[in-house]
């Protein structure tokens, strides 16, 4: 429940920032559609709710399991993992909603530094609201939203650049080659554009010239998006189109489906979300009396043997573990973490290679040392390793990421 209303607030936060927005000139552009293709190998996942397992317990589905604290220092506290990206040996972490900065880590956990610098002056965001990595350059790239700006950093947080005046709007973006990037517009305003204003995927460079467009729709479709959409696995970028059940491969010339979830009656309608906003959305399909099911926009999975992704159903999340080597599909809406290392879990928030990653903030690591500080018969059954972790992590109120591999079923 608190998964549905930390999105909900999300969606509405941001929608609250259109108002706040400088106005711009109408700007008309002559944008050609995205190829979209057709795909004869589509690879179908069925999931009947009906059939869905009790449960699932993490020693059945995990292989192997580590955890990488990260440091807290004075320029490395933030409070919400946005958006997490792995590159370089590095782990770059988003949080624009409370701390407002890029946070950077070596993959032990190490602080590297902090990309944090407000204002309204060159090199300066009043709110980053997505970042991306140009891997052939080794340039991050940071929106603010606010400004219309797009800032570039080395690797190692020195500024380099800066674009003004950028037109878009929009929730994320990757990049797809040396200078072109796709963008997710959330369904953001950009009526200031006539050619994109109800277009979800746009492809532009980083100058603001926009090369293709997509995903078109109604502006009766009030249901704004989030800003969890890309999964880049090895060299191929994927996207999720909020609440449908297909995920796509995209380029910079085309858009190809690639995996749909199948949920058979628990289907949303095609027409669910017409003249519904989030709270409208949420008390027509997310009540517990609902039969409705939709796929969870709050991140996917890929590797080379599963496919990972999260469904809605009743208030509550459901877990689908793919394999890609045989086509079975394993699903549950509870999962046991019986494993001493899954003592704490938190939630999924990104991967890389074939590692999936989770957050655990550090109000979890406090609670948890508390916890086993007045239960020493459960304590007992966590190894004295990891409860030493745990009270070092909570006193020094330490987030965590645990990461963790799939075994092969």
């Amino acid at each position: 429940m608190r998964f549905i209303y930390v999105f909900i607030a999300l969606v509405l936060w941001s929608c609250s920032r259109n108002n706040k927005v400088q106005q711009q000139e109408v700007l008309g552009y002559n944008v050609p559609p995205l190829l979209h293709l057709s795909n004869d190998s589509l690879t179908e996942i069925e999931v009947n709710l009906s059939n869905m397992l009790s449960s699932i317990r993490t020693s059945e589905i995990i292989d192997s399991i580590w955890w990488v604290p990260l440091e807290t220092t004075e320029n490395s506290t933030f409070g919400v993992v946005q958006q997490v990206e792995f590159y370089d040996g590095k782990i770059f972490i988003l949080d624009n909603i409370m701390a407002s900065g890029l946070f950077v880590f070596d993959s032990l956990g190490k602080h590297l530094y902090t990309i944090d610098t407000h204002g309204k002056g060159p090199g300066e965001f009043y709110q980053p609201t997505s970042f991306t990595i140009n891997r052939e350059k080794n340039e991050i790239v940071i929106s603010d939203d606010w400004q219309g700006k797009l800032l570039s950093y080395d690797l190692t947080g020195n500024f380099l650049k800066e674009i003004t005046k950028f037109s878009l709007r929009f929730n994320e973006m990757q990049f797809i080659d040396t200078n072109k990037i796709i963008f997710h517009t959330g369904r953001r305003a950009n009526g200031h554009i006539l050619e994109l204003k109800y277009n979800s995927i746009v492809i532009g460079t980083p100058g603001g010239d926009f090369t293709a467009k997509n995903f078109a729709y109604d502006p009766s479709q009030q249901l704004k998006h989030g800003s969890k959409s890309f999964f880049r696995h090895n060299d191929e970028l994927y996207f999720h189109y909020p609440f449908r059940d297909t995920v796509y491969q995209v380029d910079a010339q085309r858009i190809v489906p690639q995996y749909v979830i199948n949920l058979g009656e628990n289907k949303l309608p095609i027409d669910f979300e017409l003249g519904l906003d989030a709270r409208g959305f949420s008390k027509k399909y997310e009540n517990k009396k609902s039969s409705y099911a939709y796929t969870s926009p709050m991140g996917f999975f890929i590797s080379d043997h599963h496919i990972y992704h999260e469904i809605v159903y009743k208030r509550r999340r459901v877990f689908v573990y793919y394999s890609k080597d045989s086509g079975k599909v394993r699903f549950t809406n509870n999962l046991i973490t019986d494993l001493p290392q899954t003592v704490l879990f938190g939630a999924y928030c990104g991967g890389y290679g074939n590692v999936m990653v989770n957050f655990v903030p550090p109000e979890v690591t406090i609670q948890a040392n508390e916890y086993f500080s007045k239960n020493p018969k459960d304590a007992a059954s966590v190894s004295p390793a990891t409860l030493s972790l745990i009270k070092e992590m909570s006193s020094n109120a330490m987030p965590m990421l645990v990461c963790y591999t799939l075994k092969r079923f």
